[in-house]
């Protein structure tokens, strides 16, 4: 079993519900995010198993590289604009770990 590469982060061992070995890919929604002071959203993220094309269910904690431009609800993933500037929004995943995030730019 070789392991998947999810954004620089190597995951061995897993086997998806489909049975294959993990190959896991993540979609944001959205993918990018421009936002003025004080508007807010909730990013989703849907975390496919086998080649993209098995769902897979996770745990998923939310937060931002630069707390002082955006604040983030860790468990809902609701991001308002602090101040003007840019950072990312990750998730990570209780199974899954580093699953990606979005560019946040607040103006």
């Amino acid at each position: 079993m070789k392991p998947a590469l999810i954004f620089g982060v190597a995951l061995a061992g897993f086997t998806t519900a489909c049975g294959c070995d993990a190959d896991l890919q993540s979609r944001f929604d959205p993918s990018t995010k421009l936002l003025a002071v004080g508007e807010s959203f909730t990013p989703s993220v849907k975390i496919l198993g086998c080649g993209g094309t098995e769902p897979l269910r996770d745990v998923v904690t939310w937060a931002a590289t630069d707390s002082s431009v955006v604040r983030v609800d860790a468990a809902t993933g609701r991001t308002t604009a602090l101040r003007t500037g840019s950072t990312f929004v990750r998730a990570t995943g209780q199974t899954y770990y580093n699953v990606g995030g979005i560019a946040v730019t607040v103006r």
